[in-house]
């Protein structure tokens, strides 16, 4: 499934919007620091709320420092949050981590949503961030820790929502790079009779950048990395309904099934789907505020195995229903309260020979979990707190409990202090029960669902321009999901493989862990300091290899930056440091990577006028590594960050 010509086609349809409209855009570099914490986050309830009175520890990156820095993707901002950090395995890139529990391949421990809406595949559980640019976002919020009680299953140790712009306006930008990066979005947003519409469409080539790899069969060759992504993302309302459309085609390389050349090292992992999602909402004052959304999520991976042309290709489809109501007793009390269904369905799973024939190896399954939920919130003017919980019904699992409570005592208004105790819940994915992939990964239908404990200590106080956000917590995890090395494994034909990957549960472990974030807002000044403290045991080491989750993350990671504006003229940077890790064998030095942004905006009235941006990615032309976690054979690193990138970007806004 490939939508260039779609792509085409919603070019000419906003082209032919773009001149009805008028731009609301504000000028985001004038709003000081009080203006951006007074906004009401959407990830940590459905209940409105600022980051002082949020009953979860939730962090946020705001449209002016996405334009202040120049963040070219949404992973580009993420990294910035302490807690939080991009990994990549060696068949997948852009992997979000949570608190650094790594992910296999496939990141199914964190929930991401587009304007509330969770976005994941049926198959492999894994959200694609690739399906909304940068430029299409508002706001960029993290809830970090548990979230099962509020969202279900994929909410194991955080969440992201990407809230989406939402001022009337039109932009088109351009841009290009030194290594072919290129980048093109065309976005309009207005009202119409009763309602508002949106509608974008983005093209970007990522990061791309060569090297020399040698594979785990000693075989050398070159590989060239890259990530590319078109999308479009449409929504339109009336009255109380609302219907959100996003369509997406992307591609990146990948080091094989087996890191190797012959296993496809180096060939495309392409990723194709949609997601339609409707939703009505409608606010009385005897029943309270009623939210009903309907979606449909179709999702398709395809790459290269073992010798070429073979290919891999599975496509899955899941359908969520829910219902939710908040209920004011009065100005202290509200209750939550909701019923969600959700149905994976394993549409087509195939491997496809040199000869063009159907394997085997197809699975053909289907979960449905139901779930209910309900929490009790109390809001005064010095003390927030909620009780709640979620009860899940999964076909395979049974009946689940996840359960959170969380207390905040307000200093004033711009100081509060929060215990949280929360509990989360993830079911395993069709892949990790079902799937296979030649003779080297197995599903195990024997699985047991992941869950998790935490408590958290958070303190947030803003004092002149300065904010800052302060967290301690210890979290425990179990039954997580990880790919273990069997030998002598019997399949139900009675063939036996040696030497394979296969999912299995680990042994329980935790983790203590600092988060610091420290931040400086006004018209011409803006920097920030984030620091990430883990301290993780060792309980989930394979008894038969030197194995566990802890080992492959640095204790301390560090980001910082610092941007000044004179007229005009916008100068920052920001950097990025990594403690040293260790890897199957061996270690994985620390590294320091900066970047540079100069911005020029060409006013041309109130409402309309150009900016111009250039930057300088990776200063240093620092070579950035992570540890090879998931298959653990041969090849200690992989490439993160890779050569010095020189880019420019120009666009317009009316």
């Amino acid at each position: 499934m490939h939508f260039k010509p779609l792509f085409l086609m919603a070019v000419v349809l906003i082209t032919l919007t773009l001149p009805a409209v008028a731009s609301d855009e504000i000028d985001l570099f004038s709003m000081d620091l009080k203006e951006l914490l007074t906004v009401e986050i959407q990830v940590a309830s459905t209940r409105p709320a600022t980051v002082f009175n949020s009953v979860s520890v939730v962090s946020t990156i705001d449209r002016q420092s996405i334009e202040r820095y120049g963040y070219k993707s949404i992973e580009d901002a993420l990294v910035t949050i302490s807690g939080f950090d991009v990994q990549r395995s060696y068949l997948k890139q852009s992997i979000p981590t949570s608190r650094s529990v790594l992910q296999d391949h496939y990141a199914n421990k964190i929930l991401f949503m587009i304007d509330g809406i969770p976005n994941w595949q049926a198959f492999g559980g894994d959200p694609v961030i690739g399906r909304i640019d940068i430029n299409d976002v508002e706001r960029i919020e993290v809830l970090k820790g548990p979230a099962s009680v509020l969202y279900g299953t994929n909410a194991y140790v955080g969440a992201i929502n990407i809230v989406t712009k939402k001022d009337n306006g039109n932009r088109m930008s351009l841009g290009a790079s030194n290594n072919n990066m290129r980048t093109v979005s065309l976005s309009s947003r207005g009202e119409l009779t009763s309602g508002n519409y949106s509608v974008s469409v983005n093209h970007r080539n990522k990061d791309e950048f060569s090297l020399f790899f040698t594979g785990e069969d000693g075989i050398a060759g070159r590989i060239d990395e890259y990530q590319e992504n078109t999308n479009l993302h449409a929504s339109i309302s009336y009255k109380r309904h609302q219907l959100t459309f996003n369509i997406y085609d992307g591609e990146e390389s990948y080091y094989g099934s087996d890191i190797t050349f012959k296993g496809g090292a180096g060939t495309d992992h392409t990723v194709d789907g949609y997601f339609v999602n409707y939703s009505y909402q409608h606010d009385s004052r005897a029943w309270g505020k009623f939210e009903f959304n309907g979606l449909i999520d179709d999702q398709e991976n395809e790459f290269d195995v073992n010798t070429l042309p073979t290919r891999l290709f599975w496509e899955g489809v899941k359908t969520t229903l829910s219902v939710k109501n908040l209920y004011d007793f009065n100005e202290q009390w509200t209750l939550e309260s909701g019923v969600d269904y959700e149905s994976r369905d394993s549409k087509e799973s195939r491997f496809m020979n040199p000869n063009g024939l159907v394997d085997v190896n197809g699975i053909d399954q289907k979960i449905t979990e139901r779930s209910l939920f309900t929490q009790l919130y109390y809001a005064s003017n010095k003390h927030n707190w909620v009780i709640g919980g979620r009860v899940v019904n999964n076909t395979l699992f049974g009946n689940n409990f996840s359960g959170r409570a969380s207390y905040v005592y307000m200093l004033n208004e711009q100081s509060s202090f929060k215990i949280i105790a929360g509990q989360s819940y993830r079911s395993p994915s069709l892949f990790e029960l079902y799937g296979v992939i030649g003779c080297c990964i197995l599903g195990n239908e024997k699985l047991e669902p992941e869950q998790a404990d935490t408590l958290e200590l958070s303190y947030l106080t803003a004092w002149n321009n300065w904010f800052l956000q302060s967290t301690i917590y210890r979290a425990n995890y179990k039954n997580k999901i990880v790919r273990g090395i069997e030998f002598d494994f019997e399949l139900p034909s009675g063939e036996i493989l040696d030497n394979v990957n296969r999912y299995r549960n680990g042994e329980n472990f935790g983790a203590t862990g600092a988060e610091i974030e420290l931040k400086y807002t006004s018209s011409q000044w803006n920097s920030y300091f984030n620091l990430t403290y883990v301290d993780g045991n060792d309980n989930d080491r394979f008894q038969d290899e030197d194995h566990y989750n802890f080992k492959y993350v640095p204790t301390v990671t560090l980001n910082a930056g610092l941007s000044g504006r004179y007229k005009n003229w916008i100068l920052a940077v920001n950097g990025t440091y990594r403690g040293d890790s260790k890897s199957i064998s061996d270690g994985v030095d620390s590294s320091f990577i900066a970047d540079l942004t100069v911005t020029y905006r060409q006013q041309q009235d109130d409402s309309s006028g150009f900016t111009h941006q250039f930057s300088i990615r990776n200063l240093s032309d620092e070579k950035v590594t992570v540890p090879e976690y998931a298959r653990r054979r041969v090849v200690d690193e992989l490439p993160l960050r890779y050569e010095r990138t020189i880019a420019y970007e120009v666009s317009w806004n009316w």
